[in-house]
């Protein structure tokens, strides 16, 4: 592992960026921006990986051994475009997304990442609680040839739907848009005697938009430092595409992969979505929403019972926001919106198969922190300052230090968007939190769990407060916004966290 810095602007100078290549900024009039007819493909569920070595689960899930897996970052071409030409991506394993890992809590696993991309890479397991070494710090390169066993000791709190995406400096961007990401699911215990869903009815569904050009090569602007938006809507690496579903409840996973882009979902026949879990794990109960704004890197789980649909009837999932540009996301300015996917009503249950599964009125109670309890309150601005993104006003430095948490401590972060009409999805790293108040108001039922990614809006304010825990996290972390653009123009801070 390597810890050379380069930037992106002397990367793209140079000829050095590999992703410059695949994604050439050149005029738009040249992409491909005609709207594919939806619904021609079916949806894609991306594989779950097999350990190539591991020891014995121990009772109730415990550990008596370490999964071992080997994952290949690659290129390979894909069908995308349906009916056209295909498309050159970056993936782990050369798949776009990635494949699954679905790991136990209290279980470690070791992830040996082969690097055969012509770029220095780096892989953030994105939500979990992770030591320092194999968090994913910006400037810890894994050299084209070499490889890093990234070692995960799962010792979260509670289960809940995470990913591993590329987190090198300056250009997570390029390479999370060639296709560097997957779904990491962790599971427990408590959670596996809910009657909830389980797979095949337990899918994960990843959101990115993405633009191409005719001879079907992926297009983005490198140079659009406010956030990248793409013309059109993947889930699971397929555009708009359809899944085939029975008369019973499936749970779904939704993952925000977009670079910059935010959703607002719905069903298009305007019935509720019963959310179940969000980015830490499931909520004390579930909640049914009309609509759920999902900005990058947040997770939502859902629970939707096709049993109230005849055989023969589409429901299609729908994004109703209307955003033009990176730079703002108004979620309350909502249109007639876009079709996202469907799901077709295909099948009756027969009698060999029935549906036991149901959504509990209690999912998991969360254990509140106590603002008294907190022993530092910090404040961070996420503004823009000479057309820079910066935090309190400075620029990331990964040699800079710009404070210390101390182990077993408990601290009120206040994150604040003065940056005028710009949004800004903060990414905390170590650790899940919870939300202290919204704009000075409790967090309503959909954000009362546990978070790593908080959505601030314009000029909007949320206080989260958290608990350093884990004798192996003591180091270097840090937090961002995960508009990629905006992280890759160092809208990022590092902090250590110290005994």
């Amino acid at each position: 592992m390597s810890h050379t810095m380069m930037t992106r602007r002397q990367m793209l100078r140079a000829g050095l960026l590999g992703a410059s290549s695949l994604l050439l900024p050149m005029r738009r009039a040249a992409a491909q921006s005609a709207m594919f007819a939806p619904f021609q493909v079916p949806l894609p569920i991306a594989p779950v990986l097999t350990p190539t070595s591991g020891g014995s689960p121990g009772k109730k899930g415990g550990s008596t051994g370490t999964d071992f897996y080997t994952i290949t970052q690659q290129p390979a071409d894909v069908q995308i475009i349906p009916g056209g030409p295909t498309t050159r991506i970056w993936g782990y394993n050369g798949l776009y997304p990635g494949p699954t890992i679905r790991a136990k809590r209290g279980r470690p696993v070791i992830v040996r990442h082969i690097n055969n991309l012509p770029d220095p890479t780096v892989v953030h397991l994105h939500g979990a609680h992770t030591p320092p070494a194999y968090d994913g710090f910006p400037i810890d390169y894994v050299e084209p040839g070499q490889h890093f066993d990234y070692k995960y000791p799962n010792d979260d709190e509670r289960g809940a739907t995470y990913w591993y995406h590329d987190h090198a400096m300056d250009i997570t961007a390029h390479h999370v848009y060639a296709g560097l990401a997957g779904f990491y699911i962790l599971e427990d215990d408590a959670e596996a005697t809910l009657p909830l869903p389980k797979p095949p009815y337990d899918i994960p569904l990843v959101f990115q938009d993405r633009s191409f050009y005719p001879d079907g090569s992926l297009y983005y602007d490198s140079f659009d430092s406010n956030g990248f938006l793409g013309d059109h809507f993947l889930v699971n690496g397929a555009i708009t595409p359809v899944l085939q579903v029975s008369r019973r409840k499936y749970r779904f996973r939704l993952l925000n992969g977009s670079n910059s882009r935010v959703y607002v979902f719905g069903l298009d026949n305007g019935r509720p979505l019963t959310q179940i879990a969000s980015d830490g794990g499931l909520l004390g109960a579930p909640v049914q929403r009309d609509t759920i704004a999902m900005a990058p890197a947040e997770r939502t789980e859902v629970v939707i019972d096709f049993a109230a649909y005849p055989v023969g009837t589409r429901v299609v999932l729908m994004n109703y926001l209307e955003q033009d540009t990176g730079k703002y996301a108004d979620v309350l300015n909502l249109g007639p919106g876009r079709p996202v996917m469907a799901f077709d009503v295909a099948y009756n249950l027969g009698r060999r198969e029935t549906d036991t599964s149901s959504v509990p009125g209690v999912l998991r109670p969360v254990q509140r922190l106590r603002e008294a309890d907190a022993a530092v309150h910090r404040r961070f601005e996420f503004g823009r300052s000479n057309g820079a993104w910066v935090i309190n006003g400075q620029l990331f430095d990964p040699e800079r230090v710009d404070f210390r948490p101390r182990l077993g401590d408990t601290e009120v972060w206040e994150l604040v968007n003065g940056s005028g009409g710009w949004v800004h999805p903060v990414h905390l790293h170590d650790l899940q939190w919870q939300i202290l108040d919204r704009n000075g108001s409790p967090p309503a039922a959909h954000e009362a769990g546990f978070k790593d990614v908080f959505f601030l809006g314009a000029n909007e304010s949320v206080r989260v407060i958290g608990h350093f825990t884990g004798e192996n996290c003591v180091g270097r972390y840090q937090f961002h916004c995960h508009n990629l653009e905006h992280e890759d123009m160092r809208m990022m801070s590092r902090w250590d966290v110290v005994r």
